[in-house]
């Protein structure tokens, strides 16, 4: 997937999880509403804005995204994310919004392979 966009009803949040505590950059937030977050320079990986603030929030039946992946180069980088993440609010890799987020090594096996 080349990037996502996640609602959110708090930019300084997102931006305290998705910067703070994932790592990502800043790439625009001069338009209203809207926080475009991304590593290495690309135009953003991750879209983050207000627009549905007022919308009524999802219910345990509605559709919606419930968890994602993030690979990132090296496994000391997911483990520095992982403790930015634990000391700034002990909520782990669960955003704000309730979104489950999975790190992982560009170069570690998927969970579900066996090795051989």
């Amino acid at each position: 997937m080349g990037h996502i966009h996640f609602y959110v009803n708090d930019l300084q949040r997102a931006r305290k999880f998705y910067c703070d505590g994932l790592g990502f950059e800043v790439v625009h937030s001069s338009y209203p509403g809207v926080l475009f977050i991304s590593a290495g320079g690309y135009h953003h990986h991750v879209g983050l804005n207000t627009w549905a603030q007022d919308a009524t929030p999802v219910s345990p039946t509605d559709a919606r995204l419930l968890s994602w992946e993030l690979v990132l180069g090296s496994d000391a980088e997911v483990t520095s994310a992982k403790e930015r993440l634990k000391q700034m609010d002990g909520s782990g890799l669960v955003d704000p919004w309730g979104s489950q987020v999975s790190l992982k090594a560009k170069d570690e096996q998927p969970a579900h392979e066996e090795h051989r």
